[in-house]
């Protein structure tokens, strides 16, 4: 059951995300180092990757800006980060779409000159939007008037772990201050609240519709966690006039709703110091009580029909054809140009929690103030099981309103009574191609990505060692000798993933029977040259993208390779004769290939090449790789064994008579009466070593060179 709970869960949150989420239409690209710093003007922008931010620099995000992350994808400010937006103006900081989401900021190291500035910023559907890792430090850190939505991971989306004291001691401020943190399945976690270094302090900020389950711990399953203890001469951490409304709490395995949630704190309350907070459903005496704040940002406080308070457990096909009256706690903006109404319900077919946005047949009306009607009627409702939400109103500054939800519980706890079997429902992804513009690295400047210092043609130098199986070998791994093996290969990238490489092989092989077949005491020689055109994909590098979250220094310069294709290799197959002459062996036809109706087999053969590799660039130009490519061949004759019998030694040596003693030998030296060959096992040769590949400057950077 509780598998069936969170798979639920992860479609809904799917189905919603494609509904709501910002999708970037154009815009420039994000990536790698920035050594120096650096100010991102209006416009949109791709994040791919690992983004870094130098400790000795600083990021400035001004007003107008909007990131979309890939899957994955972070920017890991080691220096500042000052985020300018304005009011109705906010910086936006969102997914692109896809599988999985991106990830978000990441403010790691200690850099005690550099400061953290947050203003007016929008985080929406990322899945950690604001981490400071362990040990960071800053002269300060202030983030005010910003908001926090659609984070569905059920861990921290803002985490605050430990900072480091040992180096640095002079004692910074924390500011949270005039958020608002709504619509998430996540909190917002502070590890070491009563820090030796840290100041914290949480003003007036709105913690609304979070939704949370009982998976986690209690102190977990609440829109605020602190971590404290008892140790004297710590600072004290500060919490008061902040919001809490509609943080629900459910269990797991049934969805019943247990609680509300509030703040959730680990050891002494004496650690911290909660003055005039207000909470709408208060469960416990530990908070101090206060009517909802009018200078804060705006939250839906209740809802009334004729004069009566409406609960979030009356079933919303109840409340069809009535007026809904919205309190707000404070005046919302008066125009509402970009709010949405959805239908949130379940398909009884499928089993899918859907969201399916409502265009007619309501109305929502707000002229000023506080408060706004909202009505409905009964062809809205689709489905018997589902709830409505308003959604993207805003208040007067442009910060966003946490949902208005009607019949959100009683959904909810009908869901849990049910069991379905969920289908995945994926986000859209963008089409990162359309995104051609790259913040160059070391020019500080913003360029086409086809103008980047490394161009599409890349050349290859390989070298190592080869091995072969077949006929009279079965083990990869037991070589009767190493050979070197060479190759040049020339590849073409044709974009950020995928490439085309040909290339030109040469090595050696041989072999000599150990006993597989009765001590047949064959044995052969040959060179091989082998030339594949193969077709490419990298996972990760500088211009893809790289999908692990977490990815970090060399973990980004590291990549996996595979390819495949199609090529042609020339072989010939020698044996030496009892005086320590070498002879083809073709030319015998020692399985009567030379013999009336026999055919002499092709000293050239099909292949189809198989590569993996995994490289580590060096910088922009040069990277190693370490390769395997294996050589699927259609002739079984690269030993000059195939057949299971042996031909008659008469029959052979009529058919080479310049040479029968010679001809005879090479068919059968070992005297034996048991299977010459298997002509089912085709022969397989592979290279294994590694490569030293250049890729070339384009036209432009070398005109300018």
């Amino acid at each position: 059951m509780k598998k069936i709970i969170a798979i639920l869960m992860l479609c809904f949150i799917a189905a919603n995300v494609e509904a709501q989420m910002l999708k970037p239409t154009s815009g420039l690209i994000l990536s790698e180092r920035y050594d120096s710093s650096i100010t991102l003007k209006k416009g949109e922008y791709i994040v791919q990757g690992e983004v870094v931010i130098a400790k000795t620099s600083l990021l400035t995000i001004e007003s107008g800006v909007k990131l979309f992350f890939m899957p994955g994808a972070t920017i890991n400010v080691k220096g500042g980060l000052h985020v300018t937006g304005a009011a109705n103006d906010l910086v936006q900081f969102s997914s692109a779409g896809g599988k999985e989401s991106g990830t978000g900021l990441v403010i790691s190291g200690s850099t005690p000159n550099q400061d953290i500035k947050i203003s007016y910023a929008s985080f929406k559907f990322l899945l950690k939007p604001l981490l400071f890792e362990k040990n960071w430090y800053r002269s300060g850190v202030e983030v005010n008037n910003s908001d926090f939505f659609n984070t569905y991971e059920f861990n921290d989306a803002v985490s605050i772990k430990e900072v480091e004291f040992y180096l640095n001691k002079q004692p910074i401020e924390f500011i949270f201050k005039e958020n608002v943190f709504a619509d998430n399945y996540s909190n917002i976690s502070v590890y070491n609240a009563t820090s030796y270094r840290v100041k914290y302090t949480f003003e007036k900020n709105v913690f609304a519709n979070n939704l949370y389950f009982d998976s986690r711990t209690k102190a977990e399953s609440n829109p605020v966690y602190v971590a404290l203890d008892n140790i004297q001469s710590k600072y004290t951490m500060k919490i008061y006039n902040n919001m809490f409304s509609d943080n629900y709490i459910f269990t797991q395995d049934s969805l019943k709703q247990i609680d509300h949630g509030t703040i959730g704190y680990l050891n002494p309350k004496e650690d911290f110091v909660t003055v005039n907070n207000f909470t709408k459903n208060p469960v416990e005496k530990r908070y101090d009580q206060k009517e909802p704040g009018y200078n804060v940002h705006a939250f839906p406080l209740e809802l009334s029909e004729n004069g009566k308070k409406v609960s979030q457990k009356i079933p919303v096909d109840s409340l069809a054809g009535k007026k809904i009256k919205i309190h707000f706690n404070t005046s919302i903006a008066k125009d509402q140009k970009d709010y949405k109404v959805f239908y949130n319900f379940i398909d009884t077919i499928t089993g899918e929690i859907l969201k399916k946005q409502i265009d007619g047949n309501y109305y929502f009306s707000h002229a000023a103030g506080n408060e706004a009607d909202f009505g409905f009627e009964s062809t809205v409702i689709s489905e018997p099981i589902g709830y409505i939400s308003i959604e993207n109103l805003k208040n007067t500054d442009g910060v966003s309103v946490p949902s208005v939800n009607v019949g959100i519980i009683d959904f909810f706890e009908k869901c849990g009574s049910r069991s379905y079997k969920m289908e995945n429902v994926t986000l859209a992804p963008i089409d990162i191609a359309k995104h051609n513009m790259l913040v160059d690295t070391t020019q500080n400047a913003i360029i086409p990505l086809d103008s980047i210092k490394v161009g599409k043609w890349e050349v290859a130098l390989f070298g190592g060692i080869s091995g072969y199986a077949g006929d009279l070998n079965h083990d990869w791994m037991h070589q009767e000798k190493w050979y070197n093996g060479i190759a040049l290969k020339l590849r073409y990238h044709i974009n950020r993933n995928i490439s085309a490489k040909l290339a030109l092989d040469y090595t050696n092989i041989s072999a000599k029977d150990y006993g597989l077949y009765n001590r047949r005491a064959l044995s052969f020689k040959s060179n091989i040259w082998a030339l594949s055109f193969m077709g490419e994909y990298n996972f990760t590098d500088r211009y893809s993208l790289n999908r692990n979250r977490y990815a970090h220094g060399l973990g980004r310069k590291i990549y996996p390779s595979f390819g495949i294709g199609l090529g042609l290799v020339k072989f010939n197959p020698k044996a030496q004769y009892a005086d320590g002459t070498w002879y083809e062996l073709r030319q015998f036809g020692t399985e009567g290939q030379t013999a009336p109706g026999g055919k002499k087999y092709s000293l050239i053969t099909v292949t189809i090449p198989m590569m993996a590799a995994v490289s580590y660039r060096i910088n922009d130009n040069f990277k190693i790789s370490a390769e395997l490519t294996g050589f699927k061949l259609f002739t079984d004759y690269i030993d000059d064994a195939s057949k299971t019998k042996y031909v008659s030694d008469a029959t052979v040596r009529a058919a080479n008579p310049n040479n029968p003693d010679v001809a005879s030998y090479f068919r059968n030296p070992g005297k034996n009466i048991g299977a010459r060959g298997n002509a089912k096992d085709k022969d397989f040769i592979y290279m294994l070593g590694f490569s030293l590949n250049y890729r070339f400057k384009n036209k432009r950077d070398r005109e300018q060179d």
